[in-house]
């Protein structure tokens, strides 16, 4: 893990597309600004996010010869949403950012100026139930007037109905 250095936490700006500058770190144990992409996962398709590694964060924001370290930290807020790599296939967000973090690897293996890449990924979605847990007292609540209300059904068919009477 790498510690951060504090006092040389930037925003640089520069960029020849209209996006968002890189956040950048002095380090202790890297040399040079290591540059930090952002991006909302849920939003990108898996074409747009390889992109964002390849053409974004090493094509232009490691392009510096001070900067060969870079980080493309992604964030799902939508816990069922899933990636298609190809027609064929879809992948969850685990399985996305371990394709993507392969490819930074190769990019790592092949390109002389790129000394380190990271994926990483943070899922901040609410968990499938939709939310908080139900506690054992609302779960005994709820059966005890399920069985109040099966009660009262089979006390209501039992009755007999009442005989009119004929009047002549």
């Amino acid at each position: 893990m790498t510690t951060l250095d504090h006092h040389h936490s930037t925003r640089t700006t520069g960029s020849i597309e209209p996006i968002d500058p890189p956040t950048t770190f002095g380090t202790l144990q890297v040399e040079g600004p290591v540059c930090v992409e952002i991006k909302r996962a849920n939003e990108h398709s898996y074409t747009e996010l390889l992109g964002a590694l390849e053409t974004q964060l090493v094509g232009q924001y490691l392009c510096d010869r001070r900067s060969n370290h870079g980080v493309l930290f992604l964030a799902n807020q939508v816990r069922s949403r899933r990636w298609e790599p190809s027609p064929s296939e879809s992948v969850s967000f685990a399985e996305l950012v371990s394709r993507l973090q392969q490819r930074a690897n190769e990019i790592t293996q092949c390109s002389s100026g790129v000394h380190g890449l990271r994926v990483v990924g943070v899922e901040s979605a609410e968990p499938p139930s939709g939310g908080k847990k139900k506690t054992a007292k609302k779960k005994t609540a709820k059966k005890k007037t399920a069985k109040k209300k099966t009660a009262k059904k089979k006390t209501a068919k039992k009755k007999p109905a009442k005989k009119k009477a004929n009047s002549a």
